[in-house]
């Protein structure tokens, strides 16, 4: 484990910060690189002097890479699976109370604009939800801006259709409240929740737009369920902040198959393949599909984010 030093000083200068930041930290392939990402993206916060707090999700009986703290809450699950919404939900019952804003930032991503924390708390006054950036700079394997483009909000507030976004994801922040009321949608289970938390905020629903068709269909029902309600209370009531985001590098975004990935688990059905353990994550029952639950594994350590410290087999089951 690498010790992590923790901030959590509520205080911005002279002013009082009703806001702190969510980090999840998952590496079910045990890729070199994810801890030092991590740093980077806490180092930045601690030089912004904004709280933040950090849910680690361990698999099976591996140590936690992270030092255990107060402030981070740790998670076990047998299975890999795309635990960061669930992890999230978790997590924020474990916040402080007097923080009456959330940000979740994903560890590879850093905030150039070092007053985001005051102006994400001023438009939150303002909006219900904000993506807490303009643009987003990719990074290559050297630190080098590869691309950089609009974040999904600010280019759909231009009038970009959303079919034609990038960076959905990265940096949000919404009022507690509401946060609370309906968390994150946890069952984008091979990932794509950012996309789908905007389309709910925005109340973008025609998933065969934006979805391959292999989409689940029972995932998606549940989906479209959360969705209203979610966006009954936010009624695109969302803006973004001003300013530059940084991607560390992890890789080739052609290997992380955004759309295709959603073939793996096209024919699963939640109540029969799913159960939620006692951390309230998702896990795999016995009676779901060897073969899709080994292809899952497999996609993991497909995305090639560095270089895999264990092997797909640990995660294998005898049934």
């Amino acid at each position: 484990m690498i010790p992590v030093s923790i901030y959590t000083d509520k205080t911005v200068g002279k002013q009082t910060l009703d806001l702190c930041v969510m980090i999840p930290y998952f590496n079910p392939a045990g890729y070199t690189g994810a801890i030092r990402r991590y740093l980077s993206c806490t180092e930045s916060l601690q030089r912004q002097r904004v709280p933040y707090y950090t849910v680690e999700v361990a698999l099976k009986d591996r140590e936690f890479e992270l030092e255990a703290s107060t402030n981070i809450l740790q998670l076990r699950s047998a299975d890999c699976l795309w635990h960061k919404e669930a992890a999230l939900n978790a997590l924020l019952q474990h916040i402080p109370p007097h923080y009456t804003f959330i940000a979740w930032i994903d560890r590879d991503v850093l905030l150039l604009n070092d007053d985001w924390p005051h102006q994400t708390t001023k438009a939150l006054e303002r909006y219900r939800a904000v993506q807490l950036f303009e643009h987003m700079q990719d990074l290559g394997p050297n630190g080098e801006v590869m691309q950089e483009n609009n974040a999904a909000m600010a280019a759909y507030a231009k009038g970009i259709d959303l079919v034609d976004v990038r960076y959905p994801g990265g940096a949000w922040a919404m009022q507690r409240s509401l946060l609370e009321r309906y968390g994150l949608f946890d069952l984008a289970l091979v990932g794509g929740g950012d996309m789908l938390f905007l389309q709910a905020c925005i109340g973008f629903l025609d998933m065969h737009r934006l979805w391959p068709a292999y989409f689940n269909e029972q995932i998606r029902e549940h989906f479209l369920y959360w969705s209203k309600t979610m966006h009954h209370a936010v009624r695109g009531v969302v803006g973004n902040i001003s300013g530059t985001a940084q991607h560390l590098w992890h890789g080739k975004r052609t290997d992380r198959y955004y759309q295709k990935r959603h073939i793996l688990i096209a024919d699963l059905e939640i109540t029969r393949d799913l159960c939620r353990n006692a951390d309230d994550l998702w896990e795999w029952t016995s009676s779901a599909n060897r073969q899709m639950r080994e292809a899952v594994t497999r996609y993991f350590f497909c995305r090639a984010e560095g270089v895999p410290t264990i092997t797909p087999a640990l995660f294998k089951r005898e049934k």
